[in-house]
């Protein structure tokens, strides 16, 4: 299918889907499964949504950011506001969704806890017509389908393997894929999706990133990084990176070169980002 073009100043991204509190328990010493372990909680805010916001905004960008919070949702609007993020919250009486990671003494996750329900109150409504569009699938299918249908093109973050399925129903309103290893694998596969989504961006977790192109498959090496803090958001920042470089139609090597920048620069950090982003990216790059 031919590819749509992005007809819009490219500092302009509207964002659904999902900001919720991050909390992150990191354990001391060895993990031991089924007994009590040392560590230490720390809590901060996240969503797939929400976290590649604040890196568009460290990267430039002035994004729009549509989601659903329950009655305390303060802490967002005031970060919001500090970032540069217009965020519009619709209020639910559930409350805020919450993830909750175990990760060990490296920073490899162990088992998280995703508490969502809130965004089954989401309403594609309010949202309005948007010429690029980065939706998540925190979302129910409805509310993914009715925002497809405001966009001029469109961006999905996969998630993880349980939710991807979701974006099943409008994968040919998909202009760009972003998603791991797994959750292409719970969309049927990398050959299945290439008949529907152009552009294809995956990691598997390997050291490779696969670009794939109307079919064409590019694969790019990622080097080895020592996780400093956690890999939550790491995988937010690589598609705020390569979507950073999409949007100013840079090639497909320096998309991805610096959508691995990002990445490794937030897993060298605790917390899903990092507001130093563009800083430490391309320091890296230059390394």
């Amino acid at each position: 299918m031919p590819p749509r073009e992005i007809q819009q100043d490219s500092t302009g991204i509207t964002l659904a889907g999902a900001a919720h509190r991050d909390r992150t328990a990191r354990i001391d010493g060895r993990d031991a499964m089924g007994r009590s372990n040392p560590g230490a909680w720390t809590e901060c805010l996240g969503g797939a949504a929400w976290n590649v916001a604040v890196d568009l905004a460290a990267l430039g960008h002035k994004p729009a950011l549509h989601t659903v919070l329950g009655q305390d949702q303060s802490a967002f609007q005031d970060e919001a506001e500090r970032l540069g993020i217009n965020l519009h919250a619709q209020t639910s009486d559930a409350s805020t969704a919450s993830y909750s990671a175990i990760v060990d003494r490296n920073g490899d996750l162990l088992i998280a806890v995703a508490d969502m329900d809130i965004y089954r109150d989401f309403s594609a409504d309010p949202v309005d017509h948007a010429p690029a569009l980065i939706v998540d699938a925190n979302l129910e299918t409805e509310a993914i389908e009715a925002l497809c249908s405001k966009a001029d093109w469109v961006a999905a973050l996969a998630v993880s393997a349980a939710k991807a399925p979701r974006l099943e129903r409008c994968l040919d309103k998909i202009d760009l894929l972003l998603a791991n290893a797994s959750e292409v694998e719970a969309l049927g596969g990398l050959n299945a999706l290439a008949d529907h989504v152009s552009l294809i961006v995956s990691s598997d977790g390997a050291g490779v990133l696969r670009v794939i192109d109307h079919g064409e498959m590019d694969k790019f090496e990622v080097p080895p990084a020592a996780i400093t803090g956690d890999v939550v958001g790491a995988g937010d920042a690589l598609a705020a990176g390569y979507l950073h470089c999409w949007l100013k139609h840079q090639s497909f090597d320096h998309c991805a070169t610096f959508a691995i920048a990002c990445a490794q620069a937030v897993l060298a950090v605790n917390g899903p980002a990092r507001h130093d982003l563009l800083q430490a990216a391309t320091e890296s790059i230059a390394q």
